[in-house]
């Protein structure tokens, strides 16, 4: 499993093992234990490590997430006795924005990878487009295709009207998602900017569904609205790839 990866599933089941497990996300410092077979079960019976799983990736065994558990914790103070983890003085608040920085700088690196990828396929002989040199055909195709992607996300909505801009709407009056996304992706933006690839509309879209997911309360109409918008998207992107072919 790539170590970035990796790194991130085992410190966020951390940290939601130990805000759950304390009932705060406020405590500053804490001294916490986590079962280390508990987390081992967490983390292998994880939805997205199966699917990695099914993809070809190695499932995480209980000496893998030891070593990535030094490997993450550098400077911080562990103990293992009796099969139970003891964080001491670990500063929750600093953990949180870590796991936020690593999730953040992943994003940013899968962007630039799969864009460079793209544009490799699509153009191998071509020297990388800078900002003043963007092929006005390709800009319009991008365009027309972020467009066709938004009306097709809008029409699935049907009689509901629960898209992608309600949603966001809805996020911002509740006041939840200033809470728990660190940047905001502006709805206006996604409609008016010019993707620079097809990978990253998708990408950016998938994060707007993501940050939706994750500022709502599990079972509320947000929530149920959002899982929808996920399952909406994905059956969209299988259009698009199908129209495409």
């Amino acid at each position: 499993m790539q170590q970035e990866i990796s790194e991130l599933i085992v410190l966020q089941i951390i940290y939601t093992l130990l805000v759950l497990k304390n009932q705060t996300h406020n405590v500053a410092v804490i001294n916490a234990k986590v079962s280390l077979v508990k987390l081992t079960n967490e983390i292998q019976n994880n939805v997205l490590v199966n699917q990695m799983v099914d993809h070809g990736e190695t499932k995480l065994d209980i000496n893998d997430i030891l070593m990535i558990v030094k490997r993450v914790f550098p400077n911080q103070r562990i103990s293992l006795v009796d099969g139970q983890l003891s964080f001491h003085n670990l500063q929750l608040k600093e953990l949180q924005n870590g796991i936020h920085e690593r999730y953040d700088k992943f994003c940013q690196e899968q962007q630039v990878a799969i864009a460079k990828l793209e544009d490799e396929i699509i153009n191998p002989r071509k020297k990388p487009r800078t900002q003043t040199n963007v092929d006005p055909k390709r800009e319009k195709l991008l365009q027309l295709y972020r467009d066709t992607v938004l009306n097709k996300l809008q029409a699935k909505s049907g009689g509901t009207k629960k898209d992608l801009q309600w949603l966001y709407e809805t996020l911002v009056s509740e006041g939840n998602i200033e809470k728990i996304v660190k940047e905001i992706i502006e709805i206006d933006r996604i409609k008016n900017d010019t993707p620079s690839s097809v990978h990253d509309l998708q990408l950016v879209l998938q994060r707007s569904i993501c940050d939706g997911i994750m500022s709502s309360m599990s079972g509320t109409d947000t929530w149920f609205a959002a899982r929808q918008l996920q399952i909406d998207f994905e059956d969209t992107v299988q259009f698009m790839r199908r129209a495409l072919e």
